[in-house]
């Protein structure tokens, strides 16, 4: 496995803040580095400088987007408000040059797996093109059964491998998770409660051992 493409069912799921917590995870283990491909939102926030200031790791751990657009719209809307074509290839090219340092790629994505980036091309096309495998980020309320389950279909379709699903805002007896996994398979590595420090958060998920184990990590690993 040479990287790992983060997505959510919706957006505002808390991809960025689970990034950040398996950055900090793989730190020491291997050469990771985090990549956002396309930022959109701008006007709002930076998701490569949350990360970065979540994590406190240096410039050297990250990509700089190839893309960042103000408005808070799909890659593909964005992209054409502002006169500019996100070439699949190009995006692949950079995953591949960093891939090929030796780094262990992160990918956030933006938001779940159809989310257009060009008229031709979905993320789901991204993400069969790189060949990593997914993991899904879903938040722990009512529509996460139906958004989860119709998420792992689509992968499955497209025969990209699922490393398993996290939820964030959890409350831990909402049952859902027993539920995505009784009608997909896939396993929850993770369900994570409410806090408001997202630091706190993201310490949770490097701690993870069942998302240590999943990235082929030892239960030592720190």
């Amino acid at each position: 496995m040479k990287g790992i493409f983060v997505i959510g069912t919706d957006t505002g799921v808390g991809k960025t803040m689970v990034c950040a917590g398996i950055l900090k995870m793989l730190q020491g283990t291997t050469k990771p580095s985090y990549w956002k491909p396309v930022q959109t939102g701008t006007i709002h926030g930076d998701d490569t400088t949350e990360v970065k200031t979540i994590s406190g790791l240096a410039s050297s751990y990250f990509m700089e987007p190839a893309f960042r657009f103000p408005e808070q719209l799909s890659p593909f809307s964005a992209a054409t408000k502002w006169g500019k074509t996100i070439e699949l290839k190009h995006l692949v090219t950079l995953v591949q040059q960093r891939t090929q340092q030796g780094d262990f790629v992160i990918i956030e994505g933006a938001g779940g797996l159809l989310v257009p980036y060009h008229q031709d091309w979905t993320q789901l096309d991204f993400i069969k093109t790189v060949g990593f495998p997914i993991l899904i980020v879903g938040r722990d309320n009512v529509g996460v059964i139906n958004q989860s389950l119709l998420t792992i279909e689509s992968a499955k379709r497209a025969n990209i491998p699922i490393l398993g699903v996290v939820l964030t805002h959890s409350t831990g007896h909402s049952g859902n998770s027993n539920l995505i996994t009784q009608f997909s398979g896939v396993k929850i590595l993770l369900e994570i409660m409410p806090k408001a420090d997202q630091n706190m958060l993201a310490a949770e998920v490097s701690r993870c051992e069942i998302l240590k184990q999943s990235f082929g990590l030892s239960h030592k690993t720190v």
